[in-house]
């Protein structure tokens, strides 16, 4: 068997069903969909359901996570990117009991425990041994491997934060208009996997993001003025669509013809349409 699709098979058969990815394909297909032929083209897949991806570029701060992850008694992968950047791949067997939004949550407070990129929460993460998409020539390859034979465990401290931001966000379904407030631009996960994630057609965003966003940011009290760049960097991230999509909605929320959005509508859309990013 093809070495790729030899790694590729023991990727699933370890960590089960993943999202694979080519700059270019119309969408992201799941392993279990995929022919052999999507398999040695793809360059990207999505973050395991077990998994737990570190993301830096300093190696000097790289030397220093190493030595961190080490003293807490984490056992894990360092694989150069073939970009500028390091991934630390961790495994950790106890997420697979998690439902994915507490999942998620579980990823964002370690990774912002030890200081890393958040980008990584969820998304598509380059493929291993696969040459870099942004055409530097190098393969992402394994730096070094440390303390593989220790049994990951989630930190109490990160799965307390985690479960009180789950619940957190629970409450926020259906939020109404009394309770969106202008720190809600800097604190929504939607609005900031928007910001930075490429959004492409065919995932209904306009009945569901562009709608919901728009009238909840004309809700939010923000200016006009405060809320153009972010409306300018969103609608970036949507090829073929206009920023007056949004101002439509934000005018009519501030006009008072909408009292509210659909929290839920678009926290189904978020979960559905996770890994939407072209990531490292």
């Amino acid at each position: 068997m093809n070495g790729k699709l030899k790694m590729l098979s023991e990727m699933y058969r370890q960590h089960g069903d993943f999202y694979l990815w080519l700059q270019g394909w119309p969408r992201h297909i799941l392993y279990s969909q995929t022919t052999s032929r999507d398999r040695l083209e793809a360059k990207h897949r999505s973050i395991f359901h077990d998994e737990i991806i570190l993301d830096l570029e300093d190696r000097r701060e790289l030397l220093k996570l190493i030595e961190r992850l080490m003293k807490d008694g984490h056992g894990f992968k360092v694989w150069a990117t073939g970009s500028r950047g390091y991934h630390l791949q961790l495994i950790f067997p106890e997420l697979l009991y998690y439902k994915e939004e507490h999942r998620k949550q579980i990823r964002k407070e370690f990774i912002k425990k030890y200081g890393c990129d958040l980008q990584k929460m969820t998304g598509l993460i380059a493929l291993e041994n696969e040459e870099h998409w942004k055409g530097t020539g190098k393969r992402k390859t394994l730096a070094s491997v440390h303390n593989l034979m220790q049994n990951n465990q989630l930190p109490e401290d990160v799965l307390k934060c985690a479960e009180k931001a789950v619940y957190t966000a629970e409450e926020w379904k259906g939020a109404k208009p009394s309770e969106i407030s202008n720190d809600w631009l800097k604190t929504d996960p939607v609005i900031d996997f928007c910001l930075n994630h490429t959004i492409p057609d065919g995932t209904g965003r306009y009945g569901t993001v562009v709608k919901n966003l728009g009238i909840a940011m004309g809700l939010c009290g923000a200016s006009d003025a405060e809320l153009k760049p972010i409306v300018d960097k969103i609608i970036s991230n949507m090829s073929g669509r206009k920023a007056s999509d949004f101002w439509g909605w934000i005018k009519s929320a501030k006009s008072g013809r909408y009292k509210s959005y659909n929290r839920l509508e678009l926290a189904k859309w978020f979960e559905k349409n996770e890994v939407v990013l072209n990531g490292e």
